[in-house]
């Protein structure tokens, strides 16, 4: 439901790390769905909780949770709803909160597929509602707070100073992040928003040196790498940021999760096979075959990520590499709607200049067509992220335009943005392209 949300293996690891069940009071910043709430409650009765957030959802629950509902009224967009739920109780206006949280994934209704979904949960609204009244129930007998704190969190951290409690903090990863995740609802809904200033988390290392000289225990989750402090637990399974953990203990767990690979036998490019009349044949791919060619040819530090759509690029019979597309909440809210990711674009060998065949191949329209068909939605650029140790990466040059810049959490490269439209050529066209400029023959 929400992004952000904590997996259940860090939760896992954060309660191997670090004992709970010496603390008295606990201050848990950003909860969310309360999970760490509920978890905490089940690995250390005796503590007190005492959580916080600002959206709606999160108060609505933390109001209930507390014996103080909030109020709140349905408006604009979503104002037919306060009629259907003039007579319901708290735990079901919650419930409708989490629905209209669910239809604001599709509120832009800027294509077919947005429009068709948000018009069915619109006519469907209290079925929705009564299917999650007993997901809401069920979440409130698990989570016991004894306090909730509607408001920035840091102040909620600092005052767990005051009360000698323990730190438990998940602030999000970007900046605008949380507000454009909350917007449709904000927009739509009145209610008593708490006040709290817009989180940077470039501030997040300065603001836990704070809390240390202030003497707070704290556990830190971030996807930040910090080179002047040890994380003491790392996840990663499949995503684009892992999740680190900072804490004052001498335990540590690091994960490190693989999906299911499944071999098959190919034969590997030839660059000097190659001619320019060579066909090039694209392959849909599952999940498991790709992490079967990327164990082969990632470097072991990388970490897999699936995508919605992936590609393998043969030439001749012979494997040159694949193409796999994603979108995301970051990438719409960096670049629009109408642009799709490309998570990943690998060559098997970096002979040839093959990679940047590659590269231009993911431009396609061919290939962005099978994200088109899921989505039922058109895309008009394709955006990526290059990791290198140098300022500019020579595969995306003449193919993609660089976006933007910055230096590596570690000091020793950069991350960079490249972007571009989405190309009519044909996968056959953009090899003859490559092939006139690049081709073995081309020395």
């Amino acid at each position: 439901m929400f992004l952000g949300v904590v997996p259940t293996e860090c939760i896992q690891q954060i309660f191997k790390v670090i004992d709970f069940t010496k603390e008295r009071d606990v201050h848990i910043c950003c909860s969310g769905t309360f999970r760490l709430e509920r978890a905490l409650q089940a690995l250390a009765p005796q503590v007190k909780v005492h959580s916080n957030d600002v959206s709606l959802f999160s108060c609505v629950m933390g109001g209930l949770a507390t014996g103080a509902p909030i109020e709140f009224t349905f408006t604009g967009e979503l104002a037919g709803k306060e009629k259907l739920l003039e007579k319901a109780d708290p735990v079901t206006r919650a419930a409708a909160v989490m629905v209209a949280f669910e239809m604001a994934r599709y509120a832009r209704r800027n294509n077919a597929y947005n429009v068709k979904h948000f018009d069915y949960y619109d006519r469907n609204f209290l079925h929705y509602v009564d299917r999650t009244v007993p997901k809401i129930t069920r979440t409130l007998e698990a989570m016991e707070v004894n306090s909730f704190f509607p408001g920035d969190w840091l102040k909620h951290a600092h005052s767990a100073i005051e009360r000698d409690a323990m730190i438990l903090a998940f602030p999000p990863f970007a900046k605008g992040g949380y507000e454009a995740q909350f917007k449709f609802l904000n927009e739509n809904v009145e209610w008593d928003e708490p006040a709290y200033g817009l989180w940077d988390p470039k501030d997040l290392r300065e603001e836990t040196r704070k809390l240390e000289r202030a003497g707070a225990r704290y556990c830190m989750l971030t996807d930040q790498y910090w080179d002047d402090h040890k994380a003491v637990l790392k996840f990663a399974a499949g995503r684009r940021l892992p999740h680190y953990c900072y804490a004052k203990t001498k335990a540590s767990s690091f994960i490190h999760k693989r999906g299911r690979a499944d071999a098959f036998r190919y034969k590997p490019v030839d660059p000097e096979k190659l001619t320019a009349k060579s066909k090039v044949e694209i392959l849909l791919a599952d999940g498991a075959k790709m992490n079967f060619i990327k164990d082969v040819y990632l470097a072991k530090s990388i970490t897999h990520v699936s995508g919605m759509v992936n590609f393998l690029i043969l030439i001749d019979d012979m494997l040159v590499g694949s193409v796999i597309y994603d979108e995301g909440p970051k990438t719409r809210l960096a670049y629009g709607d109408h642009t799709v990711l490309i998570l990943s674009d690998l060559a098997i060998i970096n002979e040839g200049k093959l990679s940047k065949f590659v590269a231009m191949l993911a431009t396609s329209r061919a290939l962005v067509r099978a994200m088109e068909l899921k989505l039922l939605k058109r895309y008009d650029q394709v955006v990526t992220t290059a990791f290198s140790r140098n300022p500019s990466s020579m595969k995306y040059r003449g193919v993609l335009k660089k976006l933007s810049r910055r230096e590596n959490d570690a000091g020793d490269g950069y991350v960079i943005q490249y972007g571009g439209p989405v190309s009519d050529r044909t996968p056959q066209q953009l090899y003859q392209d490559w092939w006139k400029k690049h081709g073995p023959k081309k020395g």
